[in-house]
């Protein structure tokens, strides 16, 4: 790793690594100290562990979910975690797998670092408020830290963009920031409870993989302490892969704080594109 550049008040520290992903490569290179927009402000992982074969994902799942959603708006990124199907993948499969998320149950809900509940209710209303109450505990937290995306751009199926992440406060642990490709507007059947199948259901906020490492790139030396004010920028580059449709892309970007040996959410941030 590289020494700490001071610019301003804040700093900016550089970072190497390459990282092999479907043949390809994910590339995090020096990048040009710059200003840069970090809001301080919290958003809070929420996921649906899911399968397009669960009929209960289907007739309860995936509405509970969508209500959450409508519930909660900025407060929440929400991810569909995939398991066992044509939209599953490692990075879901790592996360979904991990200790804090994983049970038998299919679907289920996780909060922050948290399982909260196996299954759903038939009423959307109850898992939407279930779900309600364990973010209005996170979201109201003092912010740690944040990030934000910028300079991004798709040229010849390849993203590119810079991954800014700041402190606002003093924090140790091993600390990562991890970004997730979400697509929407996914077209898959869904088994239903009810029996059968829905050929045309709509899958949004569906996790798609990730442009770096499953738990993220690295934000300090080892546990070391990150002072606020802290800035880090990292460039990436990763590719459109075969079956996405680029323009349905967004991206959720979350900071880790490995701690123990066990990753703990710290705050979550979204990139739409323009």
């Amino acid at each position: 790793m590289k020494k700490l550049f001071k610019i301003g008040m804040a700093a900016v520290i550089g970072l190497t690594f390459v990282v092999s992903a479907c043949k390809k490569e994910t590339k995090v290179e020096d990048p040009a100290p710059a200003s840069v927009d970090v809001p301080k402000q919290n958003k809070v992982l929420i996921m649906d562990i899911t399968g397009t074969w669960c009929p209960p994902c289907g007739s309860y799942g995936i509405p509970g979910f969508n209500q959450a959603i409508r519930l909660l708006g900025a407060k929440v990124l929400p991810l569909s975690v995939h398991s066992g199907d044509v939209l599953s993948n490692t990075i879901g499969d790592a996360i979904k797998n991990y200790k804090n998320y994983t049970s038998g149950s299919v679907p289920r809900f996780c909060v922050s670092s948290t399982k909260i509940f196996d299954g759903a209710y038939p009423d959307s209303n109850v898992t939407a408020n279930k779900v309600a109450g364990f973010v209005d505990t996170a979201y109201f937290k003092p912010v740690v830290a944040n990030s934000s995306m910028t300079n991004f751009k798709i040229v010849d199926n390849m993203m590119t963009f810079d991954l800014n992440t700041k402190f606002f406060t003093d924090v140790t642990g091993e600390l990562s920031v991890g970004v997730y490709i979400i697509e929407d507007h996914i077209i898959s059947s869904q088994a239903l409870a009810t029996g059968g199948s829905k050929a045309n259901q709509v899958h949004d906020h569906v996790l798609r993989g990730a442009a770096t490492p499953t738990w993220g790139l690295p934000l300090n030396e080892g546990a070391t302490m990150a002072k606020s004010g802290t800035v880090v920028t990292q460039k990436i580059e990763y590719p459109v892969l075969t079956g996405w449709v680029a323009s349905n892309l967004h991206f959720g970007m979350i900071i880790w704080n490995k701690v123990g040996g066990t990753y703990y959410f710290v705050n979550a941030a979204e990139f739409k594109q323009p």
